[in-house]
């Protein structure tokens, strides 16, 4: 599947407002997607009271996040927390949205003492993985194994 999203979670926090984004996903007890077609990610989240909410978030590439929701805060105009979990529920980030944003702004240099610590096969599976999904990662791996005298 392509996939052309291209927000941040920096992003959906910056749309919605540190209150709502801190917020997002109490009160969700299951959601049914998203779904995605070239600008919008569907999806339909039933919260703990049972009530069902249709969400639609917007990610043009170039444009601002936007969305709709069924719940009262979208009624209002608000971008409201259930927008922000379907973003995060997209991007593989299934955690508290604090720890989400933590997890894009940390420095990666932040991962060398938890790093040292793990064997090298599961370092070689982790670089194999990055190099899965990164092209240009990738390439820079095979140009670096492809030197003469590389260590």
């Amino acid at each position: 599947m392509t996939t052309w999203t291209e927000f941040t979670v920096a992003e959906l926090r910056e749309r919605a407002g540190d209150d709502a984004f801190q917020s997002a996903g109490q009160g969700i007890a299951d959601m049914d997607g998203p779904h995605e077609d070239d600008w919008s990610l569907y999806s339909t989240i039933t919260l703990d009271d049972g009530q069902e909410l249709e969400t639609i978030l917007h990610h043009r590439a170039g444009k601002p996040l936007s969305g709709d929701c069924t719940c009262p805060q979208a009624h209002g105009g608000a971008f409201c927390t259930h927008l922000i979990w379907v973003g995060l529920a997209h991007l593989g980030l299934n955690t508290p949205p604090s720890a989400a944003l933590d997890a894009e702004t940390t420095p990666a240099s932040e991962l060398r003492p938890w790093l040292t610590t793990l064997p090298q096969d599961q370092l070689i599976e982790l670089i194999i993985e990055a190099a899965g999904t990164d092209r240009g990662y990738r390439r820079r791996l095979f140009l670096q194994a492809c030197q003469p005298n590389h260590q």
